[in-house]
């Protein structure tokens, strides 16, 4: 293949030559993100309609996270084999096969009640969401960028997947407030129906980004021994309270059996010509500094969305419709942050590591904000100046946090550092944040509820009326906890600003994504050694 394109050659790709002669180039690009929009705005999974399902199906809350979790792991899991799919499947039949998959992992995911199965559809449907939306993302690229440029591609691309998973969780709660949790799935498989036949009509037959290559050589054990790994680790951050953590016997086998799968991963990555993850991504320039900036990001992220349900449900009686419609605020601020990103990297030529710091203060702003507003009298509207900033520092992080990785990474470990970096989220930050979250949760309410009682005594009159006053010694205890952890994730925010400010970051490499024909020389080559 040419390696050198021509402007005629990108003037003729950004054309989105996938669909039909007959459909407009302009509706071409809108389709597709469009598609990328339905695509990742579905789940089968409703994390926001964890209480309902739960109850529905006579499930342990975990038990529903737990196949939340798996979606999410499948999703990450796909990344080392984006280049891979993008050369061995036409585009008409990834997208039409994955939809009608999706569809179907919908439906049994409503319906089944045997974990396990809902557990393996929820993974699968995963990886089938994000190499769909792969497949989109990767026909409009040059439509986005013609340089390939990451400071234009990755602030577009992060405000629609940011935006998407606010999406997920608003139209989750407004369906369990209008209707019931299996509203959403039933929307889900009516839109993929719709979507499905707008494919069939409009994507051209046997259309690749380029020549064939053989789906063969792929490193399944290690696919394997690293997806029983993360499942390990959310399995004991999820189920690891409702155990007692390590006095039963079941997180003692969980924590073995994750080591095991560990020692194995990294054992087999270390012999093999090819393997699932390269150990050489953990040696690449400045990769663990931004491992640790991402896991701080995906922990006030965690802390602050777990805290929010309980502050607007538990503490300020919000029902579910009003609980939701906050996440609007956070929504204006995720858009208002990538538009800012795009200005900064492009325009004004700002260092993503200002950026970083802006992002990390708006969360900092947000947790204090919030702090001041733990309390009955708290209004609706006071809420939205925080949500804002949530969503503000959000789409400000992910953008720059991972626009940083492409300036330090080689490309052929690029897509393997995303996938790690999804791994500290998924299987490490969120769960194990939601894990210690209930733990000090617990401990400061303890605390508090032992200091506002103290006073308390057999001569004491309230004692005449400790059960009319135990519920609201609950609910001072419980906000008095909360606000012990937004202090302590505040102050940590604090601390990562003035260590990121100390910190000397220089981007070694130019942050753009190859073109075609250098990935699939790439690949090709990869293929040929194995």
């Amino acid at each position: 293949m040419n390696l050198k394109e021509t402007p005629e050659q990108i003037q003729h790709a950004r054309k989105i030559m996938a669909f039909k002669d007959f459909v407009p180039f302009p509706l071409r690009f809108a389709l597709f993100v469009l598609f990328i929009i339905l695509y990742q705005s579905s789940g089968t999974v409703y994390m926001g309609a964890v209480l309902q399902m739960a109850g529905d199906r006579a499930w342990l809350n975990e038990d529903v996270l737990i196949a939340g979790y798996a979606g999410l792991i499948g999703m990450i899991m796909f990344f080392p084999l984006m280049v891979r799919f993008t050369f061995a499947f036409d585009a008409r039949d990834v997208l039409i096969w994955s939809t009608i998959i999706l569809m179907a992992g919908t439906l049994i995911c409503m319906y089944c009640t045997f974990l396990p199965i809902v557990v393996l559809v929820s993974f699968l449907c995963g990886f089938v969401r994000m190499t769909v939306t792969n497949y989109c993302i990767l026909s409009i690229q040059l439509n986005i960028s013609p340089t390939r440029d990451l400071a234009y591609f990755y602030p577009f691309l992060y405000s629609i997947i940011q935006v998407c998973i606010q999406m997920n969780m608003i139209i989750s709660g407004y369906s369990v407030y209008w209707y019931n949790w299996e509203t959403a799935n039933w929307i889900t498989i009516g839109v993929f129906a719709i979507l499905l036949f707008i494919i069939l009509i409009t994507i051209r037959r046997h259309y690749r980004a380029g020549p064939y290559i053989p789906f063969w050589g792929i490193d399944y054990t290690g696919i394997i021994l690293w997806s029983s790994f993360l499942f390990g680790v959310v399995f004991i951050a999820t189920y690891g309270e409702y155990y007692d953590w390590w006095n039963n016997d079941k997180i003692w086998t969980a924590t073995w059996l994750t080591i095991i799968a560990l020692i194995l991963s990294v054992w087999r990555a270390s012999h093999i010509r090819h393997p699932f993850i390269d150990l050489k991504v953990f040696v690449q320039p400045k990769i663990w500094p931004i491992m640790g900036v991402y896991f701080i990001y995906s922990l006030m992220v965690s802390t602050t969305t777990n805290v929010q349900n309980i502050l607007t449900m538990d503490i300020l009686g919000f029902d579910m419709y009003h609980a939701t419609t906050v996440n609007w605020a956070a929504v204006i601020g995720v858009l208002c942050a990538t538009c800012l990103s795009y200005f900064c990297l492009v325009k004004w030529k700002f260092r993503a590591k200002t950026m970083v710091m802006v992002g990390f203060a708006a969360f900092t702003l947000s947790m204090m904000m919030t702090y001041d507003l733990v309390g009955l009298d708290t209004e609706k509207f006071m809420l939205y100046p925080p949500m804002f900033l949530r969503g503000f520092a959000m789409g400000m992080l992910y953008v720059n946090i991972t626009y940083i990785l492409g300036t330090n990474i080689k490309f052929q470990y690029w897509f393997m550092s995303l996938c790690v970096l999804g791994f500290i989220r998924t299987a490490v930050a969120q769960p194990m944040c939601e894990a210690v979250l209930v733990r000090l949760m617990k401990v400061f309410k303890k605390e508090s509820l032992m200091q506002l009682s103290s006073e308390m005594d057999l001569t004491s009159p309230a004692v005449r009326h400790f059960g009319q006053i135990y519920g609201d010694l609950q609910m001072q205890s419980l906000m008095v906890g909360m606000k012990e952890v937004f202090g302590v994730v505040a102050f940590i925010g604090v601390l990562t600003i003035i260590v990121i400010y100390s910190s000397k970051y220089r981007g070694r490499l130019k942050a753009v994504l190859p073109r075609t024909a250098q990935m699939w020389i790439l690949t090709k080559k990869e293929v040929v050694q194995k």
